[in-house]
C-alpha cells in the first residue's frame, strides 16, 4: 500500500477516542438477559402443602416451652448486701400456646421461702409474660406484708446472717386467659443466688 492509500485509511484521533469511549462504556454496563427462563415460575395455586390444625396454623408444643435468664458468664447472679429488689431478664419461647405466664419462686435450703404470686406493695403479683421471645421478672426481697414477712434484703436467711438461694423461673403455656398453670405445660430454669 502507498504512503498516500494508508492517510486515507488512518481515523481522525477524535473518532478513536469516541470508539474506545462507547466500547469501554459498553463494558462496564449491567448485562441484561431477557430470555424466557429468567421469568418467574407460575405457581399451581389450587394446591397447597400447608395443613393446618388450628385457625393461626400454630401447634402448641410443650417440649418447645424455653426460658433461658440473662445473668452472666458464670450462670448465677451476685447480689450485694443492701440490694431488696433487682430484675433479671432474657429469652423465652412460649411453645406456639396463644398466652403463657412467667413465674419464680426464691428457694433457700431446698425450701420455698417466695414466689412471684406473694402480692408486693402496689401490685397484685410479680408474674409476669414471654413477650416477642423475651421476659423480664420482679424480684422483691424486702420484707412482705402478707406471706413472707421475712426481711431478705441481701440474701439475709431471717437468722442473722447471708446465705445462697435459688431462683427458678418458670414459663407455662396456656391455652387461654384465666386457665389454670399446667405442671405438663411448664419449663423451669435455676439461678444460683450468691452474697457478694
Amino acid at each position: 500500500m502507498q504512503p498516500a492509500q494508508k492517510e486515507k485509511l488512518k481515523m481522525p484521533w477524535q473518532v478513536r477516542t469516541f470508539a474506545a469511549v462507547l466500547l469501554t462504556a459498553g463494558m462496564l454496563t449491567q448485562f441484561n438477559n431477557c430470555g424466557n427462563y429468567a421469568d418467574p415460575k407460575k405457581a399451581d395455586l389450587s394446591f397447597s402443602s400447608v395443613v393446618c390444625d388450628t385457625p393461626s396454623c400454630i401447634t402448641a408444643k410443650s417440649a418447645n416451652l424455653n426460658i433461658t435468664p440473662h445473668v452472666g458468664a458464670a450462670g448465677e447472679y451476685g447480689v450485694p448486701p443492701a440490694l431488696s429488689e433487682f430484675n433479671i431478664g432474657g429469652d423465652c419461647n412460649e411453645g406456639g400456646y396463644p398466652v403463657n405466664t412467667v413465674r419464680w419462686e426464691l428457694w433457700l435450703n431446698g425450701a420455698i421461702v417466695r414466689d412471684s404470686g406473694m402480692p408486693v406493695a402496689g401490685t397484685a403479683n410479680g408474674n409476669s409474660r414471654c413477650i416477642n421471645g423475651r421476659f423480664l421478672v420482679y424480684v422483691n426481697l424486702a420484707p412482705l406484708t402478707s406471706g413472707d414477712t421475712t426481711n431478705r434484703t441481701g440474701l439475709a436467711n431471717g437468722q442473722g446472717g447471708r446465705s445462697a438461694y435459688d431462683l427458678w423461673i418458670e414459663i407455662y403455656g396456656q391455652t387461654s386467659v384465666g386457665s389454670a398453670l399446667d405442671p405438663s405445660l411448664r419449663y423451669k430454669a435455676r439461678v444460683p443466688l450468691s452474697a457478694l
